[in-house]
């Protein structure tokens, strides 16, 4: 393609699986990552000619409902096994209209990502490198940003995609810890209802073993699809038993009668403390946490375009999880009401087998999530900051192992030594997913599209008048959005920064 002037005189676009790639170094030192770079021109017709998806090349591509099955089990995890406790902070109907906002917002930002990426024809897992470099381009340009001329072979925003890496690791991390401690408990309960139970914390080595093994052999997307699957439907059916439980009036079974009914609904508050607003928030955006599986699964998938548009599978999986997320904490909420605790599993009799039988198929269920959110903390690790130094080593597929390996026997130190690491489920999903899922979405949107030739910005009309608007458009969402993330964050964080200081009191 041949080189035009503009925005990307100075600028790649990087790509590992490129056709028409080399291996030379950009001009200018635009970035220090070596990978292959395709040089692209940016005149407009020049940027609708390139077709990003043409450009993939996954090793096992999955099918669109393998993603879909994926994207559902990425955000079907402990988070909603306390929506009826997020309920409970909120009230139902804040609650109930408080879910699907925050779910449609959560989805858009996912769209955001998605599309900037599609359009700076980033064809790896790790986004943010593209992100980055296009940022540092229009910054250069158009901001006068002169001090970056002075550092060729450092980008500034560098440090950006490093601190955004490391904090969805460190969320994913937490999160790997939560299901560590979930399934333990699940399993101890049941156990121990029927033998000398064991402490909570033998339960964790019991199941660390089994993790490693699944993670280690598990190493690509298209094999785990059928464990998603499996999963769903195991997740499926015993979110059916619960609801059975919540209900359908059951006699004779502890205690029995009216008790198994759902209450009037009047006896239950339509709208919640105020001073629990900020939990309810950090909960909800911690159970619809799948910003980490989104990119993965859509550049490993046959068919990228399917994933995105009205009915693509995102919007399938969020519209679906938005729905199913509310139900279940509305029905939860009004059954048990202020009893409502941390798991709804906790809920429902501990003696009954059919409720023990739903502990142990949750508890099946959240081992693949856990290989599925790992996967996530798996791919940044090694592809972005190891795999590039062993390309030549013989040692590449030990060291891959090791990753793998060293992740799990960190989450599982990690929740051995704090047990009840559930009470951190608010301040990871307020400060962590804020950022990543919300702050930086917005940021770099307004960055990322604002000059570039053919944009939804600069389509129609032509006039510099009609680009201000749309310009104006963009900016007055993002700051929109940008305001509810870092009221979010900030104040949920105090919330749960103090919840836990009153915990451990």
């Amino acid at each position: 393609m041949p080189k035009k002037p503009g925005i990307f005189e100075d600028c790649s676009v990087y790509s590992e699986c490129s056709m028409e790639g080399s291996k030379k170094p950009p001009p200018g030192g635009a970035t220090t990552h070596t990978v292959f770079a395709i040089k692209l021109a940016n005149e407009k017709d020049a940027l609708e000619e390139y077709n990003p998806y043409e450009h993939r090349c996954p090793e096992k591509p999955t099918s669109n409902l393998e993603t879909l099955f994926h994207l559902l089990k990425g955000s079907l995890g402990t988070g909603i096994l306390a929506m009826h406790n997020a309920f409970m902070q909120a009230g139902y109907i804040i609650g109930f209209i408080g879910v699907l906002v925050i779910a449609a917002i959560y989805t858009h930002c996912m769209h955001i990502l998605r599309c900037i990426v599609s359009n700076v024809s980033f064809l790896t897992i790790v986004f943010v490198i593209s992100i980055n470099l296009q940022v540092s381009c229009n910054l250069k340009k158009y901001f006068k940003f002169t001090q970056l001329e002075k550092y060729k072979n450092l980008n500034a925003l560098d440090y950006v995609m490093h601190v955004l890496n490391w904090l969805q690791v460190l969320y994913q991390i937490g999160t790997l810890c939560v299901y560590i401690v979930f399934i333990a408990k699940n399993l101890q309960e049941v156990v121990s209802d029927h033998v000398e139970t064991m402490g909570l914390r033998m339960y964790m080595v019991i199941i660390v073993v089994p993790l490693v093994v699944f993670l280690v052999c598990i190493r690509d997307l298209k094999t785990l699809a059928p464990f998603s699957t499996a999963g769903n439907v195991i997740t499926f059916v015993g979110f059916a038993i619960v609801l059975y439980y919540m209900a359908v009036p059951v006699d004779g079974v502890d205690g029995g009668g009216d008790d198994w009914g759902l209450p009037p609904i009047s006896e239950r508050n339509a709208v919640g403390s105020i001073r629990n607003m900020p939990l309810f928030f950090g909960m909800v955006l911690f159970a619809l946490d799948a910003i980490g599986v989104v990119m993965p699964l859509e550049n490993n998938m046959k068919t990228p375009k399917g994933f995105g548009g009205y009915f693509g599978v995102l919007n399938q999986a969020m519209g679906f999880i938005g729905i199913f997320y509310a139900a279940i904490g509305f029905i939860g909420y009004i059954k048990y009401g202020d009893d409502c605790k941390g798991s709804i599993t906790l809920n429902i009799p501990r003696a009954d087998i059919l409720a023990q039988s739903v502990k142990v198929m949750l508890s099946a269920a959240m081992c693949v999530t856990f290989a599925l959110q790992a996967f996530v903390a798996i791919d940044i690790l090694w592809n972005f900051y190891l795999k590039p130094r062993l390309i030549n080593s013989r040692w590449k597929w030990a060291c891959e192992v090791m990753v793998r390996t060293t992740i799990v026997v960190v989450c599982f130190l990690l929740a051995y030594a704090i047990p009840n690491l559930e009470l951190f489920i608010s301040l990871f999903g307020a400060f962590c997913l804020s950022c990543v899922g919300l702050i930086y979405p917005a940021i770099v949107q307004s960055f990322t599209f604002w000059y570039i030739p053919g944009s939804m910005f600069q389509d129609s009309p032509s006039t510099w008048e009609g680009r201000i608007g749309r310009r104006t458009l963009l900016l007055g969402k993002n700051a929109l959005l940008l305001v509810f993330a870092v009221f979010g964050m900030v104040i949920g964080s105090y919330t749960s920064i103090r919840d836990i200081a009153d915990e451990f009191s």
